[in-house]
């Protein structure tokens, strides 16, 4: 067996310096904002337990704890007596949308006005005679 030969050639050591990047103000306030809006989209919410999130809702803590799911709730802890937390974003998205969803029911479960008349014959009081 005879020694394998190397064909390829060595890769020449890169000695091109990076030419400097020159940004304009309005480019750089650009990309500020950008990472601006990522960093809030990705900031860790604040979770708050079932009390609190009855109180955001205006529910009852046992609706609450039913509708757990629903509401984005997450159970830290194994067992019977996990703790069930809730993402406040979540809760208040909720909100908002359960609070437009019921404008729009309570305006359609609305009774039309009865007219009423304009002169409605009254039943005479006992005792008293009208002249």
């Amino acid at each position: 067996m005879t020694p394998a030969h190397r064909t390829d050639k060595p890769k020449a050591k890169a000695t091109a310096k990076p030419e400097a990047v020159r940004l304009d103000r309005e480019s750089v306030e650009a990309i500020a904002e950008q990472v601006a809006e990522r960093l809030r989209e990705e900031r860790p919410s604040r979770w708050c337990g079932t009390k609190e999130a009855a109180a955001l809702l205006g529910y009852s803590v046992d609706w609450v704890r039913q509708h757990r799911e629903e509401l984005g709730g997450e159970r830290f802890g194994n067992g019977t007596r996990a703790q069930i937390r809730f993402d406040v974003r979540k809760l208040e998205a909720f909100a908002a949308a359960s609070r437009s969803g019921r404008e729009i029911e309570a305006r359609s479960k609305r009774q039309p006005r009865r007219q009423r008349s304009r002169r409605a014959d009254l039943l005479p009081i006992r005792g008293r005679t009208e002249p």
